[in-house]
């Protein structure tokens, strides 16, 4: 999994609490289910033992994750609070991977206790460890946390790491659910397809639907345009859960504005009553343009997701969650220095649940 420098900045603002980003190659295939996401896994592979040691020793779970849904679960425990960066608990699990895995890292505190932060991230076993995926969730965004991982075949460490305002008074419970995914027949590139919703109200000078300005080398990266009159494009669609609709758009040709990126399209979109994930593939043809999106719940300026990957030619796809129920906007930008527009592009917007 690649992270890109803007992204790295990004996360390293603080600017949102929710990130998932990757860079699937594959194109085509069959719609598929959404079964990879829905999919219960047992109730416990492995459960936490031991609490005093594994803030810095991982445990050896004796877990092997990549073909098939896989559960850690252990809780939160009081008493190792720090004062300076606010840490309740810092879990470590040892877990193996046989070949090639490609993953959705799903992970809720089953019992919610007034963290301010949860996060889950995988470190190589280096003595200088590496950092090779990470999420992390708050209960103003979503009701879980949500992100894609590739790993090779090895031994790897997952880290859960609880933040909150004080220590906790009583242990709060967590699961974190490793998916083996299928993301090219799960969440497929529309691409030639009919679409459910196309871009309509970007004006004349293709700044009708901007909304928002990213530019991740500032905080905040995330504000309004200064226009009193661009908006959202109203695709009236609503994701269910197994699920995908169809956005098709255009990236404009147009001269650089204040931010990072050219021409920018908003589009709002709904989830349904049971759908509290979302993936979104994002594709377009050439090598000369670098696309990326992100996407914020209705009135937000914190992205569930920003999907920004240095690449111009392969798309990007992330998985990430949500609330149920709720109103967002995806929106989609060219970065500076993107060549060859106008340039088409094809969004596909899939759903799932997650029950932990």
């Amino acid at each position: 999994m690649q992270l890109v420098s803007r992204l790295a900045l990004a996360l390293s603002l603080g600017v949102f609490a929710g990130c998932s980003s990757n860079h699937d190659n594959g194109n085509g295939g069959d719609a598929g289910s959404g079964s990879a996401v829905d999919a219960p896994g047992p109730a416990c592979d492995y459960t936490e033992a031991a609490d005093a040691t594994n803030g810095a020793t991982p445990e050896a779970s004796n877990v092997t994750i990549g073909a098939q849904t896989r559960t850690l679960c252990g809780q939160v425990d009081g008493g190792h609070y720090d004062t300076t960066s606010k840490t309740v608990d810092v879990d470590r699990y040892s877990v193996t991977v046989g070949a090639t895995a490609e993953l959705i890292v799903q992970f809720a505190d089953t019992q919610p206790g007034g963290l301010t932060d949860f996060q889950v991230e995988i470190f190589d076993t280096a003595a200088d460890p590496t950092l090779l995926s990470a999420g992390d969730y708050d209960g103003s965004l979503s009701d879980h946390g949500a992100y894609l991982a590739e790993l090779p075949a090895g031994t790897f460490d997952i880290v859960v790491t609880a933040t909150a305002a004080a220590d906790v008074g009583a242990a709060i419970p967590y699961k974190v659910r490793l998916v083996a995914d299928h993301p090219t027949t799960r969440c497929p590139d529309l691409t030639g397809m009919a679409a459910d919703y196309a871009e309509a109200h970007d004006g004349a000078g293709n700044t009708g639907n901007d909304v928002l300005l990213v530019d991740t080398t500032k905080n905040p990266s995330f504000t309004l345009t200064p226009a009193t009159t661009d908006a959202a494009e109203p695709t009236a669609l609503t994701i269910d859960p197994a699920a995908m609709v169809h956005i098709s758009g255009s990236s404009a040709a147009v001269a650089a504005g204040t931010d990072k990126y050219l021409d920018r399209d908003t589009y709002e979109i709904a989830t349904g009553a049971a759908t509290n994930e979302l993936s979104i593939r994002l594709a377009w043809p050439g090598s000369t343009a670098d696309l990326d999106y992100a996407v914020f719940a209705d009135g937000s300026l914190t992205p569930n997701v920003l999907a920004m990957l240095t690449a111009t030619s392969g798309g990007e796809f992330a998985t990430f969650a949500v609330k149920p129920g709720a109103s967002y906007q995806v929106w989609i930008g060219a970065y500076l220095g993107s060549t060859g527009t106008p340039i088409a592009y094809d969004a596909a917007v899939c759903g799932a649940t997650f029950a932990p």
